[in-house]
């Protein structure tokens, strides 16, 4: 084996959809297309974007819901973006704080997504994306 196959990325999935108007890339490892393989349903990546004290940044990986606006990256994968504006700005622990709810009093446009990368590593679904 040569060194510059030892180096080499593992290959995995690269795809580009629309959203909201905007291209986003979605790459995933080749554990990650893996493991979608072996999925019988559906895994949606919802990408949030929280404004409070300080903008936070996550993704959550879930089952779809009959009512939400998804968009198909391939058969087993789909991406949404989710914008959420809490009514509050402290430090409480998770469990104390106020559940926030979606906004849609900023502008989704202006934030849309640019990239997304998705990982599974022992045995939980990984992700991060800019803007």
């Amino acid at each position: 084996m040569s060194w510059r196959t030892m180096l080499q990325i593992p290959k995995g999935m690269r795809k580009t959809v629309d959203l909201s108007g905007r291209p986003l890339e979605v790459r995933c490892t080749s554990r990650a297309v893996r493991a979608l393989t072996r999925r019988s349903i559906l895994l949606v990546a919802e990408m949030e974007l929280a404004f409070a004290c300080f903008a936070r940044k996550e993704v959550h990986f879930h089952d779809p819901a009959p009512d939400q606006d998804i968009t198909h990256v391939t058969d087993k994968l789909a991406v949404r973006t989710t914008t959420v504006i809490p009514e509050y700005c402290g430090t409480s622990k998770p469990a104390e704080r106020p559940v926030p709810k979606p906004s849609t009093a900023v502008h989704m446009q202006n934030f849309v997504p640019r990239w997304l990368n998705i990982d599974f590593r022992d045995g939980k679904w990984v992700g991060e994306y800019g803007l």
